[in-house]
């Protein structure tokens, strides 16, 4: 009996180490070598029939991004060239710049971080994404005119929690 108390305390513990390395109930991975904490893909539609869009959270090596992942049923190319503009519920509109592309070959899906810079972090922390623009070479504009705001929250939450997270450490 004492064996198997102490197993499961053992187990609680781990369990409550684990939750404590990776903040804001975010999920834990590593790209190109580097600890990469995501929140949950959710899904929006676009005015084009042949692609989903994708939307998380994501956070690398301190920077905070909006990640998109676009599942197109054809060719899609973006570069640097390619920017999100955001309209959060305050009014402002924000260009994000792409900083990661990645492209998988076998499915076609292309997964962009877009850069949401130090200096706009509190207000993304602060206000719901109202709606997003995008734009890659095939697709001049692709629009979320309205965003969920179900979505948005749950953006804003997870921005929110890093921010405040950051903030304590400093």
């Amino acid at each position: 009996m004492k064996k198997t108390v102490f197993a499961l305390f053992l187990v609680l513990f781990a369990c409550g180490v684990k939750a404590q390395e990776t903040p804001c109930h975010l999920t834990e991975s590593t790209i190109n070598g580097k600890q990469v904490l995501k929140g949950e893909r959710n899904y929006m539609k676009t005015e084009y029939d042949l692609m989903r869009v994708c939307v998380q959270f994501v956070s690398c090596e301190g920077k905070m991004f909006i990640g998109i992942v676009f599942e197109p049923k054809g060719e899609f190319n973006i570069d640097s060239t390619n920017v999100a503009y955001v309209q959060l519920q305050n009014g402002n509109e924000h260009t994000l710049k792409p900083e990661f592309v990645n492209k998988e070959q076998k499915n076609g899906k292309v997964e962009c971080w877009y850069l949401v810079d130090k200096q706009i972090e509190n207000e993304f922390a602060e206000n719901l994404i109202v709606s997003m623009f995008f734009s890659s070479r095939e697709y001049p504009q692709i629009e979320v005119a309205e965003m969920n705001r179900y979505i948005a929250r749950k953006i804003m939450t997870k921005i929110q929690c890093m921010y405040n997270a950051k903030e304590q450490k400093q």
